[in-house]
Order: C-alpha cells, then sequence, then structure tokens
C-alpha cells in the first residue's frame, strides 16, 4: 500500500466576499430614538395582566373565565394597533377566532361577526379615541409634551374622564 500522505494536496477552499449587513435605519422623532412597529405592537407582561385585571381573568365576548385565554389587540398591529393594556382584550379561543373570522358554524358566524366592532366602539367609549395608540403615537401628535409613561397615562386619564 502506498503512503499518500506525504503527496496529497487539497484543494484550496473557495472564499466568498461577505456582503455587509445593511443597517436598519434608526426612526427618530426630535432627538429619540422611536421603538419599531413590531416592539410598539408587543403585549408586555404588565399590559397583558392589565387588560386581565380590567375584564376580570374572564373572556371578553362569552365571559368564559378558564386559564386559556388569549389577547386580542383590538386595532389591529397592521393599522397602528400598540400592544397597550387599553387596546387589549382577554378572548377564548372560540371567541378570538371569531373575531379573525374563523368560525366553527353559521351560528357562530352570525351572532359573534360584529365583536370587533363592538370591542373598539367598547373601548372608544371607555378611554377615549386614542384607546389604541402609545406614547410615540400621541408624541408624535403633539398631545403629549414628552415621552414618559407618566405624561402617556395623564392624558389617557383626562381623555377617559372626557369621554366618561
Amino acid at each position: 500500500m502506498k503512503d499518500l500522505s506525504q503527496n496529497f494536496y487539497p484543494a484550496p477552499k473557495p472564499s466568498f466576499e461577505k456582503r455587509p449587513k445593511k443597517k436598519k435605519k434608526v426612526q427618530r422623532m426630535k432627538g429619540r430614538r422611536v421603538p419599531t412597529q413590531k416592539e410598539r405592537g408587543a403585549i408586555s407582561k404588565k399590559s397583558g395582566n392589565k387588560a386581565l385585571e380590567v375584564y376580570n381573568h374572564q373572556c371578553g365576548g362569552c365571559g368564559y373565565g378558564g386559564e386559556a385565554l388569549e389577547l386580542h389587540h383590538i386595532l389591529f398591529r397592521s393599522q397602528g394597533g400598540r400592544g397597550q393594556w387599553r387596546n387589549i382584550v382577554p378572548l377564548c379561543r372560540r371567541c378570538h377566532d371569531a373575531c379573525h373570522g374563523k368560525f366553527q358554524n353559521e351560528r357562530d358566524e352570525s351572532a359573534l361577526a360584529e365583536w370587533d366592532a363592538m370591542f373598539k366602539r367598547l373601548h372608544e367609549a371607555r378611554y377615549g379615541p386614542h384607546f389604541g395608540s402609545d406614547v410615540w403615537d400621541l408624541f408624535a401628535k403633539g398631545l403629549v409634551p414628552n415621552t414618559t409613561p407618566e405624561a402617556y397615562e395623564r392624558f389617557m386619564e383626562q381623555e377617559s374622564a372626557d369621554v366618561g
């Protein structure tokens, strides 16, 4: 048997030039970094717990009070809805499916088809027209002087008082 270790010359691995990653442009408003849409639409544990507390840990549609409640954005993220507790309603699986147009039978479809609009009307009447907005939306419109949680809550409390 011939010793090939002395005569073996492997081909060099091809080297490819890596393209630099494109940096996402950071959005700024009055010198402040604005969080991304994804960050602003995400439901924090604090917001989720507050929404559950407001609805007494029950489904906002049928009143089911089990463990398996899902948090539903009333004003969808794609429509500019944020993950604030005023824009969230806890729903059981059946009611959540109904809000998204997935019905188990025709009776459900006729009874639950208008729920999404009902929740929008209910929250607008309860919290004012900006219920789906976050502090950055209000700051961009000039409704709050800064982006602190205190300024946001103060404005939203005033909105609720004006409506109620």
